[in-house]
C-alpha cells in the first residue's frame, strides 16, 4: 500500500462524485487468519449492509449504484479484508459513477465503518495521519550512535554512527610531593587523582561534543519533518546532546533513560509510542489554550463553530482545531459557504439552505485548500473543546 502522505490525504478529500463518494475503513486484528468469519470481515459486511439499507431510505436508487461500485471493486475489497495484507488499518476511497480507487494501509487501527456521502469520509485518515506524523529516535552509547525514525507507528533506522573512544596517549603522573606525610591533599595519589578525573571530564565532553555534531539534528529534522526526538541511552551523553539540540533546534526532545538498544524496530516503537502520544497531547491542549486565550482578548484566535467557519470563508486559518470524533453538522449556502445548523446568513432563506452532514470533513477541505494545518483534537484536548465544536489559530 506504500507510504500515506498528505498528498494522498489531499488526493483522499478532494474526491467528488455525481453519485457520491464510498469510503471504507478497516480495522484488522493482528491475528493469523483460521478460516471464514474474521471479525473485521464481518464487520465489514454488517457496514455495508447498514450503508446499503441508509441509501434506500435516503436516496432510493443509489443502493444499485453502490453494488455496481462493489463489483468493479471486487479485488480491492478482497485485499482490503484479507489479513496476509500489511497494516492494522485500512481505508478505501472511491466515487460511486467511476474514476480510479485510493487504498492505504498504515499501522494505526480504524474503527471498521462504511460511509456514502456527498465527500469523503476523511476525517479518521486526517486524524490517524496527524498521531503518526514522524518523529526521530536517537539512541546514545559509549561506542554508537543510532538514530531511527518512528512514522506512523513504524520505526526505522536511519543511520548507525561509531563513537571515537577519545584515548588520551599522554601518561598521567602527578608531581612529586615534597611532604609525602603530610596532608592528604599534599600526596601524589591525591593529585594523580585530580588528573584523572580531569582527564575524564575532558574525554567525556569529546564524546558529547562528537555525539551531538555527528547528530547533526537541525538538518535531519528539517528534511524528515520531525517536531519531536525521543533520546534514549547513557544519560552521560544523552544530557549533552539535550543542551545542544536545545540551543539549535526548535524540535521538542523528550529524554528516556531506558537503554533501548537491544531492541528490534517493531520493540522499539512500542517502548517510545506512549512518550510520543503524551507529547502530543499536551501540544494540542496548548494549542486549544492559545487559541482560546486569543479569541477572548480579541487577536488571532478563533472559537466556536460560526467564527471559524467564518475564518475559513475569509482564509485566515493558520491551524484548524477540530474534534476527531465528534460529528459536526451544518448547512451550506447556495454561494458555497457553510454555516451552523439552524443559521441563516442575511439574505438567505432557511430552505435555500441544503444540510451537511459532513461539516468536519468539508472544514478539512477548506484548511487544506487554503494551506492551513490541520489538528484533529483527541482525548482530553476533545473533551477540552466541550461545546465550542472548532477552533482556529489565525493568520491575522
Amino acid at each position: 500500500m506504500g507510504m500515506v502522505s498528505d498528498d494522498v490525504l489531499r488526493s483522499v478529500v478532494a474526491l467528488e462524485d455525481p453519485l457520491g463518494v464510498l469510503s471504507i475503513y478497516v480495522g484488522v486484528l493482528p491475528v493469523e487468519e483460521t478460516g471464514p468469519g474474521l471479525v473485521w470481515e464481518l464487520e465489514l459486511r454488517h457496514e455495508l449492509d447498514q450503508a446499503r439499507e441508509r441509501l434506500d431510505r435516503e436516496v432510493g436508487t443509489g443502493r444499485a449504484a453502490l453494488d455496481r461500485r462493489l463489483d468493479e471493486l471486487a479485488d480491492e475489497l478482497d485485499l482490503l479484508a484479507s489479513p496476509r495484507e500489511s497494516g492494522r488499518g485500512r481505508a478505501l476511497f472511491a466515487g460511486l459513477a467511476d474514476g480510479a480507487a485510493i487504498r492505504v494501509g498504515l499501522q494505526q487501527p480504524f474503527r471498521t465503518r462504511v460511509a456514502v456521502a456527498a465527500c469523503s469520509l476523511a476525517r479518521p485518515l486526517a486524524s490517524a495521519l496527524e498521531a503518526g506524523r514522524p518523529a526521530g529516535i536517537a539512541l546514545v552509547s559509549q561506542s554508537e550512535l543510532r538514530i531511527f525514525e518512528w512514522c506512523l507507528g513504524e520505526v526505522e533506522e536511519l543511520r548507525s554512527i561509531p563513537v571515537p573512544e577519545f584515548e588520551d596517549r599522554h601518561e598521567l603522573l602527578g608531581p612529586s610531593a615534597a611532604r609525602p606525610r603530610s596532608a592528604p591533599q599534599s600526596g601524589p595519589s591525591f593529585h594523580l587523582g585530580q588528573q584523572r578525573d580531569l582527564h575524564d571530564r575532558r574525554m567525556d565532553d569529546a564524546q558529547r561534543r562528537f555525539v551531538a555534531q555527528a547528530l547533526n539534528l537541525e538538518e535531519l529534522a528539517g528534511k524528515r519533518g520531525w517536531e519531536d526526538l525521543v533520546l534514549a541511552g547513557e544519560l552521560s551523553l544523552a544530557e549533552g546532546v539535550l543542551m545542544h539540540v536545545q540551543e539549535r533546534s526548535a524540535v521538542e526532545v523528550l529524554v528516556d533513560p531506558r537503554l533501548l538498544g537491544w531492541l528490534t524496530p517493531p520493540e522499539l516503537g512500542m517502548a517510545v509510542g506512549p512518550a510520543l502520544e503524551r507529547e502530543r497531547a499536551r501540544r494540542q491542549l496548548a494549542e486549544l489554550d492559545l487559541a482560546r486565550g486569543e479569541a477572548l482578548a480579541g487577536g488571532k484566535g478563533a472559537i466556536g463553530l460560526a467564527d471559524t467557519l467564518s475564518a475559513l470563508a475569509e482564509g485566515r486559518v493558520d491551524r484548524l482545531l477540530l474534534p476527531a470524533e465528534r460529528e459536526l453538522r451544518g448547512s451550506r449556502a447556495p454561494d458555497g459557504r457553510f454555516f451552523p445548523r439552524g443559521v441563516a446568513p442575511p439574505g438567505v432563506g432557511r430552505a435555500d439552505l441544503r444540510s451537511e452532514e459532513l461539516l468536519a470533513e468539508r472544514m478539512i477541505q477548506r484548511a487544506l485548500a487554503t494551506d492551513a494545518h490541520v489538528t484533529l483534537l483527541r482525548g482530553a484536548a476533545e473533551a477540552a473543546l466541550g461545546d465550542d465544536e472548532a477552533a482556529a489559530l489565525l493568520r491575522w
